[in-house]
């Protein structure tokens, strides 16, 4: 199985910020298949806060390799206010099977003037 990683992101307001990923075990860092996997990924003004700012689109490039692109796209957070400042949110990508939803990264996300 994996564990959940973090790492901080940075965007600009009205850019975009495409990033690929894959999904590896934890143990022998051997790719993870994401067939039965829907992975998904939300912006949030901070952990645990119950209203989604934007969901990113995930797109899996090979999903027998773990392979998947996030685009995150600040022009979807134009209403976040402080524009002439950097704004801390929280983003987390989540894993969803079977038994349900499972983290697979979670960070700040600085949205730039």
């Amino acid at each position: 199985m994996w564990q959940c990683h973090s790492l901080d992101l940075s965007v600009q307001r009205n850019a975009i910020l495409p990033i690929g990923f894959q999904l590896t075990d934890n143990t022998d860092s051997q790719p993870i298949g994401l067939s039965g996997i829907t992975v998904t990924c939300r912006v949030r003004f901070a952990a645990g806060s119950a209203s989604v700012l934007a969901s990113p689109a995930v797109t899996v490039v090979d999903s027998g390799a773990g392979k998947f692109d996030i685009l995150f796209d600040g022009r979807n957070l134009s209403a976040v206010a402080g524009t002439q400042e950097t704004v801390a949110l929280y983003y987390e990508v989540l894993g969803t099977d079977a038994d349900g939803p499972m983290p697979i990264l979670r960070g700040h996300l600085y949205l730039q003037p």
